[in-house]
C-alpha cells in the first residue's frame, strides 16, 4: 500500500511527522505496523494540532535508564555481543541508573568519559561503552522511550581518540621458538592453527569437525567476529595438525579437553609457553598479527589477506598486514642499489621518452 504525506516506514513500523499546535514539525513512531492502524493515529494527532492541544511529553520523563537498559539487553539477546553488552551494564546502571533518559546531556557524558580517564580505562573501553549508550538511545527513540532532541543530544559526544593498535607479532625464528616452549600437545595443535590460519581464538575453539574438509584442503569459520563466515584455506602444518586429532563421535568440536568438552580457555598455559620462549608483551591475539605480517611479508596481496582474515574493510587490513622493518629496508636498498649500478638501462625507454609522444620516443622530432 502506498504511504500517504506524513507517514512513512522506518524497518517495519510506520513512522508519522505533521505539525504540533505551536506549528513545529513532530516525528514520532504509530507504534504499529499496520498501515491503517497509523493513518488513524496521524489523524488523531492532526486533530488535537488543530484543537490547540499540545502534544504530551510526561511518558519520556519517566522512563529510567535502568529500565531502558533492562528493555535494551531483552532486546540484544540473540546478538554475538550480547555478553559485552551485558558486562558493561552494570557500571553504566551504577553511573545512571536512576536518571530519566530525557536529562542527558552532553555535558554528563563527557563528565562519566573524564571519570574514566581518571580511573586509568583505556580510550577504547570509553569509548565502546559511549557506543552502547548511544545505540541504546537509539532504540529507546524507537521505542518511544524518549524524544528526538534528546537523542540528537546525546549524538553530540565524540569518541575519544585511540592509540594506534599493537603491532606485535613474531618473528619465525619466535614462532619456532614458542610452539617449542608448548609442552603439551593440545595447546600446541591451537597455537598452530592460529600461527598457521590468522584464525581468532574464539574461531578456532569454536571450530567444529562438520566444518573441517581435509580431503579439498579448507575449513569453514561459522562463528567469526563480524558475524559472517568465510571459508579459507589450510597449509600443510595446518592439515597435519588435523589429521592427527583423533575425532571423538560423542563431541561435535575439534579440540576439547580431557573431559571431552568443548575448549573455553587457554590463557594461563599459553602465557606460560610464552614466558618459557623468552616472549614478554604478547597475547594470543597477536598470532593473527603474526600470520598477516608473515603473508604481508612473503609478497602476498592486501586483498587476500583480508580475505583469509575476514576483514569487513580494507583499513582492518592495512592495520594487521604492516611489513616487517627488515622488509623495508631491503626495498630502499633496492633504490640504492640501482643508483650504484653501472649498467646501461635495460628499458628501450629512457627517463625522458615516457613523457613524451610516441612518435617522439621513436626519434621523430615534434614541432613546436
Amino acid at each position: 500500500m502506498a504511504q500517504g504525506k506524513g507517514i512513512y516506514k522506518r524497518g517495519s513500523v510506520y513512522w508519522l511527522t505533521y505539525a504540533d499546535a505551536a506549528g513545529k514539525v513532530v516525528r514520532k513512531t504509530s507504534g504499529t505496523s499496520d498501515y491503517k492502524e497509523a493513518m488513524k493515529e496521524l489523524t488523531k494527532c492532526r486533530n488535537n494540532a488543530a484543537k490547540g492541544k499540545r502534544e504530551e511529553k510526561a511518558e519520556f520523563r519517566k522512563v529510567l535508564f535502568t529500565d531502558a537498559m533492562d528493555d535494551y539487553l531483552k532486546w540484544a539477546k540473540p546478538q554475538r555481543a550480547y555478553d559485552n553488552k551485558e558486562y558493561m551494564k552494570e557500571n553504566l546502571v551504577a553511573r545512571f541508573g536512576n536518571i530519566p533518559l530525557k536529562r542527558f546531556s552532553v555535558s554528563m557524558l563527557e563528565a562519566y568519559q573524564q571519570d574514566l580517564l581518571a580511573q586509568g580505562k583505556a580510550p577504547a573501553t570509553i569509548n565502546r561503552r559511549v557506543a552502547l549508550l548511544k545505540h541504546l538511545f537509539h532504540k529507546a527513540n524507537d521505542w518511544n522511550m524518549v524524544d528526538n532532541e534528546t537523542l540528537q543530544i546525546v549524538r553530540k559526544v565524540k569518541k575519544l581518540k585511540e592509540p594506534p593498535g599493537r603491532l606485535r607479532y613474531l618473528t619465525p625464528e619466535e614462532g619456532r621458538r614458542l610452539l617449542a616452549e608448548c609442552k603439551k600437545r593440545l595447546l600446541r595443535e591451537i597455537v598452530t592453527v592460529g600461527l598457521n590460519t590468522g584464525m581468532r581464538r574464539g574461531e578456532i575453539l569454536a571450530l567444529k569437525w562438520e566444518n573441517v574438509d581435509l580431503r579439498n584442503g579448507y575449513v569453514q569459520v561459522v562463528q567469526s567476529k563480524n558475524g559472517e563466515s568465510r571459508t579459507m584455506p589450510i597449509n600443510s602444518a595446518v592439515r597435519e595438525v588435523l589429521s592427527g586429532i583423533v575425532r571423538r563421535l560423542d563431541v561435535p568440536y575439534v579440540f576439547t579437553d580431557q573431559k571431552g568438552k568443548a575448549m573455553k580457555e587457554v590463557g594461563c598455559s599459553f602465557d606460560s609457553a610464552c614466558k618459557r620462549a623468552g616472549l614478554y608483551n604478547f597475547h594470543f591475539h597477536d598470532l593473527r598479527h603474526s600470520a598477516a605480517s608473515f603473508m604481508a611479508m612473503g609478497g602476498i596481496d592486501l586483498l587476500s589477506i583480508g580475505k583469509i582474515l575476514g576483514h569487513k574493510t580494507f583499513a582492518m587490513t592495512q592495520r594487521y598486514a604492516h611489513l616487517s622493518p627488515g622488509h623495508l629496508r631491503i626495498a630502499v636498498d633496492a633504490i640504492g642499489a640501482a643508483m650504484a649500478s653501472h649498467q646501461p638501462p635495460t628499458s628501450q625507454f629512457t627517463s625522458q621518452s615516457a613523457f613524451l609522444p610516441p612518435q617522439a620516443a621513436e626519434g621523430t622530432a615534434v614541432s613546436t
